[in-house]
């Protein structure tokens, strides 16, 4: 696994004390405009789950299902993320 990767937490903790840890992470990494960005969606009373709604929606799933899972297991490289985004495009 990445080094890198390993030392940045993949989703905020619901535990309130432990989330100074993950946006701690995020700001030494120099990933604030994700960490403001994660921040502005718990403090939103509601939202929006976002998610292909088209007539191609399953197709795209299937292509999601068979590269995200084993790239973040690390078992396929980072490359595959364009191949997948390529496929769904």
């Amino acid at each position: 696994m990445d080094q890198g990767a390993a030392r940045l937490p993949v989703a905020a903790p619901a535990y309130l004390p432990a989330q100074d840890a993950y946006f701690g992470a995020l700001d030494k990494a120099g990933l604030t405009s994700v960490a403001s960005t994660v921040k502005m969606g718990l403090n939103t009373s509601s939202s929006i789950g976002v998610r292909f709604a088209t007539q191609w929606a399953s197709q795209s799933n299937v292509l999601i299902t068979a590269y995200w899972p084993d790239i973040l297991n690390g078992t396929k490289p980072l490359s595959d993320l364009q191949t997948m985004a390529d496929k769904i495009n």
